[in-house]
This record gives structure tokens, sequence and C-alpha cells, in this order.
């Protein structure tokens, strides 16, 4: 009906309508037949100048679940809000980094295209040796000689390190880590570029 509104009006090439939250949802039911507050949420945008794909893929669910488990998520909300702001509200360089605090991956939202693009992450060659590993591994990824962000997020899909964020030359690198203090479990590793991310899991066996 919104939408129909905008057509009648004329102003549907003018409007870009987006859901939000401040939450996700959990994947397991808790003690209430509810689920709690999440990481992660499908974000929908709509209007006749989004594209018609899906970005993302299919998350993988494992077949058991507890109340505390989350989704983690597969794009930043920063990279969702930095995309439209260059693409619809046309800010861009440097003031596009002074309003979001930093440079993010640029998501293909705005403008039609004709065919779905490659699914993101597909060239990032992210991965870490040993995997299970106890106390320490080797994160190995490839730059493309843009800005890289590796973070890693745990089993209910929360941020609890930045690895690095800057721009490493084109080719294989390298990045020693030590699990600390963490407990054994999963653990997801995310590496973002300008263009395109890629998550993989690891895993901190019992020492």
């Amino acid at each position: 009906a919104f939408q129909d509104d905008l057509d009648k009006l004329g102003v549907e090439e003018r409007v870009l309508g987006m859901t939000f939250s401040e939450f996700g949802r959990r994947i397991g039911s808790n003690s209430s037949f509810g689920t709690d507050h999440g990481a992660a949420a499908p974000q929908f945008l709509f209007g006749t100048n989004v594209n018609p794909i899906i970005l993302g893929q299919n998350p993988q669910i494992p077949s058991q679940v507890g109340p505390q488990d989350n989704i983690p998520m597969q794009y930043d909300f920063r990279s969702l809000y930095a995309s439209i702001l260059a693409d619809w509200f046309e800010v861009t360089g440097e003031d596009l980094q002074n309003v979001m605090f930093g440079e993010f991956q640029h998501l293909p939202i705005i403008g039609r295209i004709t065919e779905i693009p490659e699914p993101p992450g597909s060239s990032l060659s992210l991965y870490n040796y040993p995997n299970p590993f106890v106390g320490r591994t080797t994160i190995r990824f490839e730059s493309k000689g843009v800005p890289l962000r590796l973070s890693i997020f745990n089993g209910q899909g929360a941020q609890i390190q930045e690895i690095t964020n800057q721009t490493y030359s084109p080719g294989t690198h390298e990045i020693p880590f030590d699990s600390g203090e963490l407990a054994a479990g999963v653990y997801f590793l995310r590496l973002q570029d300008t263009k395109q991310s890629q998550m993989r899991k690891m895993v901190i066996a019992d020492r």
C-alpha cells in the first residue's frame, strides 16, 4: 500500500525504504518458548531503485543449539549505512569517512542491475591453520592492496577482538594468533575489504 501511494504521487523514484531493528534473534527457544535478543538479523530494503538481489549466504545452523546460540552476522551494519550514504545521498570521499569514522565495505544496494553479483567473499581466501588448535594458530589471507579489517566473533555473534585494520600490499599475508584466555569453543573469523567479506569457522580445542 505504501509503494502504491508513492507510485500514485509520482515520487516512487525518490523514496528508499529500509527496515531496522536494534537487535537480531537467537536460534533456539528460551524457557518462555520465545527467542532472546541476538547478534544477527535479516535486513530488508525496498523501492524502485533497490537492486533486486540477496546479499549473504544461508547461515549454517547446527543440529544442536541452545538458547544462547547466535547466527554470526555477515555484514557490519556500518557497511550498510555507508553504502546508502554513498549511493543514495551521494556522500563521497573524505566526508563519508568523517561521518562513518572509517572506511567500510561497499554493498551493491542501490541502482538496478541485470544479474546477481558473484557471492561476496569468494576471492579473499581466508583460513587459519592448524584448525582446530590449542593456544596458537596462523591466520592466512589474500590482499588486493586495499584496506582490510580482520575480526573475531564468538559463538554468540559478538565481536571479541579486532586483529587488524589497515592496508596490506597485494598478495598473501599471515598473522600469528594467540588465543590467550579465550575459552575452548567455536569462533568465527571475518575478513572484509571495501567490496566484499568472508567468514570462516575457527575452533579452539580444550587444552
